[in-house]
């Protein structure tokens, strides 16, 4: 399937986005472009765009030139889940 969307993949690029965010973790809180596309099953090009702009937007940062880790913007609404929780409970 050359230059085409891989059917296994979300159809919208907000859902391409958070496919990129979900393949993060504890287990894998560090990646490189390769891993993610390989996670995601995006084309490296995509995920490369995708990736370059969530790190402006800082849902993720540059651990280095290769590798990418969750960002300060995810780790901000993270920790306001976490707030909320404790002043409802």
């Amino acid at each position: 399937m050359s230059g085409g969307r891989n059917t296994n993949t979300p159809r919208t690029v907000t859902g391409r986005a958070m496919t990129i965010l979900d393949a993060f973790s504890r287990g894998r809180p560090v990646m490189g472009l390769q891993e993610i596309s390989r996670l995601t099953g995006l084309p490296v090009s995509t995920t490369h765009r995708l990736v370059t702009e969530l790190a402006e937007w800082g849902a993720l940062a540059r651990n280095d030139e290769y590798s990418y880790r969750v960002g300060p913007l995810v780790l901000r609404l993270a920790a306001t889940t976490r707030d909320d929780r404790r002043t409802t409970a």
